[in-house]
């Protein structure tokens, strides 16, 4: 199952007339809310996906190959795909979760509200001179462990444990626990920083 964005779509129905009748039975299409929805069998899905991304230009989401009973999971994981993907490519689900869930906060809305969590950080390393956030990032990249992000920043692992606790101060949580931990280091990931 796939999901295409497409600009023209009386020329992308007249092209996909013409596969139906090269793969009787084994090619399907119809509109959908997110554009067009091809079903094809699995053999000719990708070289189909791809002439089709390449001609109109269309941005194509593709599922994981299934029987037609899983339609509907097919569909979403299509519709994630697509989501994820730009103009003129065929972005497959495979290729999605491959990225993990951290992948998924690329997005201006994710970025905005990391941005805004990061924010006291920022403000104090750019007024101060500190060095909170690389301290931190380094802290969570090494399993908050003190004395392995004091190592690889070249500094007393007990600067490292008052940076820490300033940054935590800061920001209002509690970096003991893995859930404050886990949204900071998904906080850094999402601004790239």
């Amino acid at each position: 199952t796939t999901t295409g964005a497409v600009g023209s779509a009386d020329a992308a129905v007249d092209w996909l007339e013409l596969r139906v009748n090269e793969h009787k039975g084994s090619l399907f299409h119809g509109r959908g809310p997110d554009g067009m929805v091809l079903v094809a069998a699995a053999e000719h899905a990708p070289g189909l996906l791809e002439q089709f991304a390449d001609l109109f230009d269309a941005a194509v989401g593709a599922s994981q190959p299934v029987a037609y009973g899983g339609f509907g999971d097919a569909h979403a994981q299509a519709v994630t795909a697509l989501r994820r993907g730009h103009a003129g490519e065929v972005t497959t689900f495979d290729q999605v979760t491959a990225r993990g869930v951290l992948g998924e906060l690329d997005t201006a809305s994710a970025r905005a509200l990391a941005e805004a969590q990061l924010a006291p950080l920022r403000e104090h390393d750019d007024a101060n001179g500190t060095h909170l956030l690389t301290t931190v990032r380094t802290w969570l990249e090494h399993d908050a462990r003190i004395d392995a992000a004091a190592d690889a920043l070249g500094i007393h692992r007990h600067t490292v444990r008052s940076r820490v606790a300033h940054a935590q101060a800061l920001l209002g949580v509690d970096l003991s626990s893995f859930p404050a931990r886990a949204e900071l280091w998904a906080a850094l990931i999402a601004t790239g920083g």
